[in-house]
């Protein structure tokens, strides 16, 4: 939501290039990200694959935007707490990692 806040001198078209613009990237982020996480169902039929894509899409986007709203209002004194977690799920992950052998 804080990009938000660029947008607010623009009007009309350029307003939705802008704004169409944002969608498209964060469409195509979650794609990539959704490919790796996720990669099943790429090999389904066409149909099935872009349903099961556009359903894999919807479940991220519903995340994104429950952590968006509940860090919506995060200020820098919480900074550290933020950056404290993001330690901690990398390290999670490095774990995760190790024991599962990749």
């Amino acid at each position: 939501m804080v990009h938000e806040g660029m947008l607010l001198e623009y009007s009309g078209r350029r307003l939705m290039l802008l704004t169409l613009a944002a969608q498209v990237k964060q469409t195509v982020v979650l794609s990539l990200i959704v490919a790796v996480v996720a990669p099943w169902g790429i090999t389904a039929p066409p149909i099935v694959a872009l349903a099961i894509w556009v359903g894999k899409l919807a479940m991220l986007g519903l995340i994104l935007a429950c952590i968006e709203t509940a860090y919506a209002k995060l200020r820098i004194l919480r900074l550290p707490d933020l950056l404290a977690s993001a330690f901690v799920l990398g390290g999670l992950s490095l774990v995760t990692r190790a024991v599962l052998g990749g």
